[in-house]
């Protein structure tokens, strides 16, 4: 219907754009800047949570040493040692979120091809008819908001930057 029909002009558009206006090489080679970006600012923020995950350790370490030459009472060391050991799961869960972040780019700027794109693109503009397939190839996901506003998701990041 009319959903159908909206999706397949963005996608047209989408792609008219891309041939028209972009050498191919450019975009991809743009598109792989911002990847790379993305994975240094990931990178740094990996290095700062491991950073503080180590110093949240040596501190741990002189808390036990304190508690074991009887400096500080254990219900103190006990509330402590709770709080360090919850921050330490804080920093595991970002850490562990960073680096599926980390592989999820990575992947993607091992997909950068403009030459696949390019003929996605050129299959899709040359054929006439509605093709699932030639859809699929080139669309990743679509997501429809509650204003019936379309957003897709393009499997390839040359055409993600096109969109919006």
């Amino acid at each position: 219907g009319s959903l159908e029909k909206d999706l397949l002009e963005i996608i047209e558009k989408v792609c008219e754009t891309y041939l028209k206006n972009y050498d191919s090489k450019i975009l991809t080679k743009e598109a792989n800047e911002i990847l790379c970006s993305e994975i240094d600012k990931i990178n740094n923020e990996l290095e700062h949570y491991k950073a503080e995950q180590l110093k949240l350790n040596n501190v741990i370490e002189k808390l036990y040493i304190d508690k074991v030459e009887g400096k500080i009472p254990e219900n103190v060391f006990n509330n402590l040692i709770d709080k360090y050991n919850n921050e330490l799961i804080e920093y595991k869960t970002k850490i562990d979120n960073l680096n599926n972040d980390l592989k999820e780019k990575e992947l993607k700027t091992q997909k950068l091809d403009e030459e696949l794109c390019e003929k996605a693109v050129k299959r899709f503009l040359l054929d006439k008819k509605v093709n699932r397939g030639l859809i699929i190839e080139l669309v990743n996901r679509v997501e429809i908001d509650s204003n019936k506003n379309i957003e897709l998701f393009f499997n390839f990041e040359e055409l993600s930057c096109l969109v919006g």
